[in-house]
C-alpha cells in the first residue's frame, strides 16, 4: 500500500508522530512513503491522506468519538479488513491482513492520533433516519 493522494496534508505528519511504537503486540515497522505506518512486518498498515469516503451503507463504528467505516466489499473478496475514518479530512485508513487481530482494540489505541483531525460529518445509524 502506497501513500494516499493527500498524504502531504500537515495533519498527516501529526497523526504519524502520535502513533505508538507497538500496536496489538506488533512492533512498528520502518516504512517508506509519506503518511504511511506499519506494524508487524505489514500485518497492520495505516495510511493517512486517503480519499475521503462518500456516504455509504457499509458498517460504521464509533470509537471514542471517531467514526470508522469497514470496507465490506474488500473483506468479501478475501482482502484485508480495511477501516477508514468517516467525515474527517484528511482521511485515515488502517488495514489488517491477519484476521486474528482485533481491529477494535487497535482503533482504541490509535484514536488519540486521529481525533484532532476536524470531523465535518458523522455516520448515520438506522436510529438516526
Amino acid at each position: 500500500m502506497g501513500s494516499g493522494p493527500f498524504a502531504l496534508d500537515p495533519q498527516c505528519r501529526t497523526v504519524l508522530a502520535r502513533l505508538p511504537d507497538e500496536l496489538l503486540g506488533k512492533e512498528r515497522d520502518s516504512v517508506e512513503g509519506r503518511g504511511v505506518a506499519g506494524w508487524g512486518g505489514g500485518a497492520i498498515v495505516l495510511r493517512c491522506g486517503v480519499e475521503p469516503l462518500a456516504p455509504t451503507v457499509n458498517t460504521c463504528m464509533n470509537v471514542n468519538g471517531t467514526d470508522w467505516v469497514l470496507d465490506e466489499e474488500r473483506a468479501k473478496r478475501g482482502g484485508p479488513r480495511v477501516l477508514t475514518t468517516y467525515g474527517r479530512v484528511p482521511s485515515v485508513e488502517i488495514a489488517f491482513k491477519d484476521d486474528s487481530l482485533l481491529a477494535g482494540d487497535a482503533l482504541v489505541v490509535i484514536d488519540g492520533s486521529v481525533r484532532d483531525i476536524p470531523q465535518k460529518s458523522k455516520c448515520l445509524s438506522l436510529s438516526d433516519t
